[in-house]
């Protein structure tokens, strides 16, 4: 385990867009000993759309057992603060001051990692705002963490044990033969060669040349089977992560940016190759040191002070630079999480881009990202580079050493044969320490790695079953007094909505924009939890439904549906493995895009990006009405699902849904839309019209 006496920071990086603040109150708390990760610190304060303020941050502190209190300070009063403290920057951020000099401060920098600035940044930035924070008498030290346990990771892989047993067991006849080679040298040169028997080295030739066929041999199957181990775990990892990602609830994603949720799977690996070969090899390397070791001792004390120092100092080197060389890999990761999700962002935004002329900016932009990036990954390549050049003077020391000491020691009864067996056993010494510590170095780096994927997997899933799965509903709804907002600390976005809707009913939704219109509808679809209220189906709470079951039964056509890439086939019926054929191009006639999938070359083998390819916005639409139409729904949702069709095409749809046996409420601010409803509901006044 690497650590270190001097009380330090940590750097704690925000996993969603609003939780700086909260990110801060780790590090302030962690500086004082308290262990407080992002997923605990969500359940002192749930961040919301706008942030956190100072009062709320203040309160969260006092939650955690200290005490706080925010103040205007002139920039050169921070000189005098204690430190760490907390920094409002650019009036739309926190950030923590670690250290400040005459020319440069250091900020730990939730968005970004460790930073040092020159002082005129910081005036430019700091806004005069502070936050100090302190343990109170109720503070204690015990950790609030929810982290992913490694043993939660292996549980289930079948053969586990039995795999590993056998890499082990494979790995150490490799380990006895690359002992016994420095022994066969020593008796070949000290007995054989003294006394010229030439069928004696004959015979020991043949036998090492054996041995070394054997170790490939054992050294290949092993690799192979440590392939297999890999295959095993990465596939059934990924499959594990990707269905706990798939089931997270919609704010999760609507909080974080698309390159950091995608990062957060490379952890997978890092996890995958430290507790399969990296632990079977550090195993080995720690006994082959340790035999090593007693063999040199044996043979020399003297001798085996050269190869013990060579280690302990390889040792000490590591130790100290692991603090860095940890919050380095903390940067590099969230660098490249931020240069991915400007990329992903620049590709789905590209026509909006060229038509404001933004793709210069976008370039610059990115240009500083890959220099972050790269500039962070430099640093850890000059740590590396360090501690390889450090190895190679400790291995090239403890040689010289030997031999030096050992020619010394001729008249002592050390021959030739031991001096190069000790040589050879020093260097085994030496270049087994340096694998085992980089090792343990990767081990301590997992509990970083866990940390990231312990965002994915203790944050909220929905309900995908629940008590009550009815057969079939009829599309009967009624909302109970419902209101809705995103946190406790935001405003409701609506409150105490009472709405009866009969099935078959066509209904509506009025409002001026940001009422919660759209907001309305995702609380129906099951996609956000109301904060209080019901809403029935049936005259069953959807409460008591599970989301699959709600979800077989409600279609929802929303503002910004995405079609996936994949025929439009594939689309609207979506992905199935045995499509309806008929159901399907019935649906597209329902829908008045049939005539024109029928027109393309290749008609619903026709292929599509996930951007939607080269499909206008309003065939976009009817295809997603289309989709929505096959799942044969009770219910069926639409947010502006007709905004880009012209009129006739808006009236086709309308016309033809409304034959059919749905329930359907939906959203429109096109007044011929609106007139085409049986009742219409204004949200704003919770009133029909």
């Amino acid at each position: 385990m690497f650590f270190s006496w001097q009380k330090k920071t940590p750097l704690i990086l925000q996993s969603e867009t609003n939780e700086c603040g909260l990110a801060c109150l780790a590090m302030i708390t962690g500086y004082f000993g308290k262990r407080v990760d992002l997923a605990s610190a969500r359940t002192i304060h749930e961040t919301t759309s706008h942030g956190m303020t100072l009062r709320e941050l203040i309160t969260a502190f006092e939650r955690v057992g200290m005490m706080a209190r925010a103040s205007r300070i002139e920039l050169d009063d921070l000189r005098s603060l204690s430190r760490p403290v907390i920094l409002h920057w650019s009036f739309n951020h926190f950030v923590v001051l670690v250290k400040v000099t005459h020319r440069s401060a250091v900020i730990h920098d939730p968005g970004i990692g460790r930073r040092s600035i020159s002082l005129r940044e910081l005036s430019d930035k700091f806004t005069g705002i502070i936050v100090e924070a302190w343990p109170a008498e109720t503070f204690d030290k015990k950790p609030m963490e929810m982290n992913v346990s490694v043993s939660d990771l292996f549980r289930g892989v079948r053969g586990l044990k039995r795999i590993l047993s056998s890499v082990l067991a494979l790995s150490i006849l490799v380990e006895l033969l690359s002992i016994a080679v420095p022994a066969a040298s020593q008796f070949t040169i000290d007995t054989l060669v003294q006394s010229s028997d030439r069928e004696g080295i004959f015979f020991i030739g043949i036998v090492v040349i054996s041995a070394l066929l054997i170790k490939s041999t054992f050294s290949v199957i092993r690799a192979w089977v440590l392939m297999s181990l890999r295959y095993t775990l990465g596939v059934k990892w990924a499959e594990m992560f990707f269905n706990r990602l798939s089931r997270l609830t919609l704010p999760f994603f609507e909080k974080r940016h698309t390159g950091d949720i995608t990062s957060r799977f490379q952890s997978l690996t890092a996890i995958q190759e430290a507790f399969t070969a990296d632990m079977v090899a550090s195993i080995l390397d720690a006994i082959v040191i340790i035999i090593s070791m007693v063999i040199i001792f044996t043979n020399s004390p003297l001798l085996a002070m050269g190869p013990l120092a060579a280690a302990m100092g390889y040792v000490a080197l590591k130790a100290g630079l692991f603090s860095m060389y940890r919050t380095r890999k903390i940067e590099h990761i969230a660098f490249e999480a931020v240069q991915s999700s400007h990329f992903l962002e620049t590709i789905r935004a590209i026509s909006a881009i060229k038509m404001l002329n933004l793709a210069p900016i976008r370039r610059r932009e990115w240009v500083n990202h890959v220099v972050n990036s790269t500039h962070a990954g430099n640093q850890l390549f000059k740590l590396d580079l360090l501690t390889n050049t450090a190895a190679m003077l400790f291995v090239g020391f403890s040689g010289i050493y030997v031999l030096s000491v050992g020619a010394l020691e001729f008249d002592k009864g050390i021959t030739t044969g031991i001096l190069l067996a000790v040589m050879l056993y020093a260097d085994m010494v030496i270049t087994r320490t340096v694998r085992l510590v980089n090792a343990v170095s990767d081990f301590c780096l997992v509990s970083m790695h866990s940390q990231r994927l312990t965002d994915i997997a203790v944050s909220p899933v929905e309900r995908d079953e629940g008590e009550r799965s009815p057969a079939q509903l009829n599309g009967h709804i009624v909302i109970r007094n419902l209101s809705f907002r995103h946190s406790p600390s935001d405003p409701n976005i609506f409150e105490g909505i009472n709405i009866e809707v009969m099935p078959g009913e066509s209904v509506a939704i009025i409002g001026p924009s940001g009422c919660g219109k759209s907001t309305l509808l995702h609380v129906l679809a099951g996609l956000y939890e109301p904060t209080d209220g019901d809403i029935l189906i049936n005259g069953i709470s959807i409460s008591s439904i599970g989301k699959r079951a709600i979800r077989k039964h409600v279609a929802f056509v929303m503002q910004d549906d995405k079609l996936l890439a994949g025929t439009l086939q594939k689309n609207i019926t979506g992905f199935s493995e045995s499509p309806d054929m008929e159901r399907m191009a019935e649906c597209a006639n329902y829908a008045a895009i049939d005539d024109e999938i029928c027109s393309f070359p290749q008609g619903y083998d026709s292929m599509i990006g996930d951007i939607g390819s080269t499909l206008s916005g309003g065939q976009r639409q009817r295809i997603s009405i289309a989709r929505a139409l096959y799942r044969q729904p009770r219910v069926l949702l639409l947010d502006e699902a007709t905004s880009d069709l012209d009129i006739d095409n808006e009236q086709k749809i309308t016309h033809a849904i409304s034959q059919l046996p749905i329930t359907r409420i939906f959203v429109a601010h096109r007044p011929e839309m609106i007139k085409s409803a049986d009742r219409i509901f204004n949200l704003q006044l919770n009133a029909w019209n």
